[in-house]
């Protein structure tokens, strides 16, 4: 688990009196390893590129087209998936009598175009009390839109994180040899103990298998490059290792719910 540190008053504002508060800025590489907690409810969208929402427990990208609500008190980190990118946001904190959720984990939604026209419109007045006037309008709007947006759950990658030190240098072999072919017997190479102990371990701590978590991490890393246009689909299943790019069709069909092209014309036009 990662250091959790609190963060209710980095904002240099007085929050005292705040109902709602927008905070649009720029992420880049990120190397801070401590989980964040703040006193409201965050709403943040990627206006281009993708970022890398963590909470401990679980990793889970926000694309283009989608927004994440992270409640109230859950402890998290934001980071920027593709090295190198720096990725535009538009936030928006809400003391959460505004907004009553249904979970305390982080939720990732299809927000919908006026949800975003409206997110942008509030993101024009930066770190200000956004209860009053105009931006008062607006933001009840949103919320009443959100109500509605948050019940549109996003098709993407949820990655489990490891506790167990076997488990996450299993992860890390994954994570260094992913455009590679992969077998089983490759950990025990690495790790002292037979295929079916790492194995046991893994599917027991994570709830997925090896395979699995394989084939999610390669997907991930495969919708990273889609995001490169010049970049052939085919080259990105080759790159991912994937042998057939049949496969890598149906693979990402399955986890995302549309094609690769499709994907890749959704989060760059």
């Amino acid at each position: 688990m990662k250091h959790i540190q609190e963060r209710s008053d980095d904002f240099g504002l007085n929050l005292a009196g705040i109902h709602a508060f927008s905070k649009r800025g720029i992420w880049d590489e990120d190397q801070s390893e401590h989980l964040n907690i703040h006193s409201f409810h965050q709403i943040i969208t990627a206006r281009d590129g993708m970022l890398l929402l963590e909470d401990g427990f679980e990793k889970q990208p926000l694309y283009r087209g989608m927004a994440a609500l992270i409640p109230v008190g859950k402890p998290h980190i934001i980071k920027v998936l593709r090295q190198n990118q720096k990725v535009i946001c538009h936030s928006l904190f809400l003391r959460p009598e505004l907004f009553q959720t249904t979970t305390d984990n982080i939720c990732v939604y299809e927000i919908s175009d006026l949800g975003t026209a409206l997110l942008k419109e509030l993101n024009k007045e930066n770190l200000k009390d956004l209860s009053e006037g105009i931006m008062g309008h607006c933001l009840k709007l949103f919320i009443e839109i959100l109500s509605m947006d948050i019940h549109k759950p996003a098709h993407l990658i949820r990655l489990p994180e490891a506790i167990e030190a076997r488990n996450k240098t299993v992860i890390g072999f994954i994570q260094d040899n992913y455009m590679n072919k992969i077998r089983l017997d490759h950990f025990a190479r690495i790790i002292p103990l037979s295929v079916r102990q790492i194995t046991r371990s893994f599917q027991d701590e994570l709830h997925i298998s090896i395979i699995e978590y394989l084939r999610l991490y390669r997907l991930l890393q495969a919708s990273v490059f889609l995001h490169q246009a010049n970049k052939k689909i085919i080259d990105i299943a080759f790159d991912c290792g994937y042998d057939a790019v049949s496969s890598f069709h149906e693979d990402f069909r399955r986890i995302f719910g549309l094609s690769p092209n499709r994907f890749r014309k959704a989060i760059i036009h």
